[in-house]
């Protein structure tokens, strides 16, 4: 089958976990890209896929939300300008301050970096950012340094005349800022793989999550070599069970999912105590498939079942959760996927799509719904409880005390 070659291609050129992206959205953006390539059938797409990396970008780009904007979710850069101006990450007078960003996608993330090392005090020679992205076309629009106003959300760049010219394309990046960036097409596998840079420095935020297991037990290692101890890696916020490894900790920073690289000394110190926590007792409360305020079929009975007898031409978030009340989880999981295709950006339907799934007892799904809404919205306190809810069940206490600690800053805030 075609489309299942397409994803195992996929498989073996990046490590894309096709299940993170769902087998009907691949075969749509390759059906699209098959158009645009003006080739005769999928067969013909999939050999041209296998010799043309510019065309792989841009099909990971059409399957891959492509949501970024300058200073997106703002906590990791506040928390970058303070750790830079400590002693510790103070760039010496020989060497500057190292910085990697992958995937780079169109420069928002680099550029933000540069931005909030700027505003920190650094002088931009200070410090030197490597930036990289699978996709060519996205690494020429970085480098072109072009952006318009949807790359500016919220109040997240104030004054960002000081880095803008405005032109009558767009607001094009300043001088000052884009000779920090150094932009590079690859894909973490291959193009990081020998390199022999270090960096202090890592944002490596919404990748893994798209790589199969090996894929990312792989990416982990690379970045494990490239990272300088003690330095610091900066994940996704819905990047909540990795990095899994002896070599990081977490830093306890509100908002920033961010790890340290530990000293040859720490990882030896970890282990002992990690042996020592293997002779303790440990309860792991059961998960419930109720939830407050969601109903999802507990009424079922009792309900009259000639209410809803079609879904609705068009897709409704409202529709679906009433259909769930009444335990139609199969029609209702139609419509959230249909309304997802309107949205694809729509963090409440992929939450409600989560619930679904979970109270149809497919865990796995369950939770790349819920990823993904934080994904969208880092903040969101009810996918963050759900997936506490499921690493406990599952046993992932390590994970479950990181989720814990997040809803505690939460509540706080």
């Amino acid at each position: 089958m075609k489309q299942e070659s397409i994803e195992a291609l996929l498989r073996e050129k990046i490590g894309l976990d096709p299940q993170s992206i769902g087998s009907k959205n691949i075969i749509r953006a390759a059906i699209a890209r098959q158009f645009a390539c003006q080739l005769p059938d999928l067969k013909a797409y999939q050999q041209h896929l296998q010799t043309s990396s510019q065309e792989l970008g841009l099909l990971i780009e059409a399957i891959v939300v492509p949501e970024t904007w300058f200073f997106r979710d703002r906590k990791p850069f506040d928390f970058l300008k303070k750790f830079v101006a400590s002693s510790e990450f103070s760039p010496t007078n020989q060497q500057p301050l190292s910085i990697l960003s992958i995937p780079c996608s169109t420069g928002e993330e680099p550029y933000s970096i540069a931005i909030a090392l700027l505003e920190a005090g650094l002088a931009p020679d200070r410090f030197r950012i490597d930036a990289v992205d699978i996709s060519c076309s996205a690494i020429a629009r970085a480098k072109r340094g072009l952006y318009q106003k949807h790359s500016f959300r919220g109040n997240a760049l104030r004054g960002k005349e000081r880095y803008f010219q405005i032109t009558k394309e767009g607001y094009e990046i300043v001088p000052q800022v884009r000779k920090t960036v150094r932009f590079q097409q690859g894909n973490i596998l291959d193009a990081l793989k020998t390199t022999r840079n270090r960096y202090k420095i890592i944002f490596c935020r919404n990748l893994l999550i798209y790589l199969d297991s090996a894929a990312r037990t792989r990416a982990i290692g690379i970045l494990e070599r490239l990272l300088i101890s003690p330095g610091l890696l900066v994940v996704g916020a819905v990047e909540t069970t990795i990095p899994k490894t002896e070599s990081f900790s977490i830093i306890p920073q509100s908002f920033a999912l961010t790890y340290r690289k530990r000293s040859k000394r720490e990882e030896k110190r970890n282990e002992d105590r990690q042996d020592r926590d293997k002779m303790l007792p440990s309860f792991i409360p059961p998960v419930t498939r109720d939830r407050p305020g969601v109903n999802l079929g507990r009424d079922r009975e009792s309900q009259p079942q000639q209410i809803l007898t079609a879904l609705s031409p068009t897709p409704d978030l409202a529709t679906a959760r009433e259909l769930a009340n009444r335990g139609q989880l199969d029609r209702a999981a139609e419509l959230c996927a249909a309304y997802l295709q309107r949205d694809r950006a729509s963090a409440k339907a992929y939450l409600l799509l989560g619930e679904v799934h979970q109270a149809r007892g497919d865990d796995r799904q369950a939770e790349q719904c819920f990823r993904k809404v934080l994904y969208l919205n880092p903040n969101s306190y009810e996918a963050l409880t759900y997936l506490l809810l499921l690493q406990e069940h599952r046993g992932d206490r390590d994970s479950a005390t990181l989720l814990r600690q997040r809803l505690q800053r939460l509540r706080k805030a």
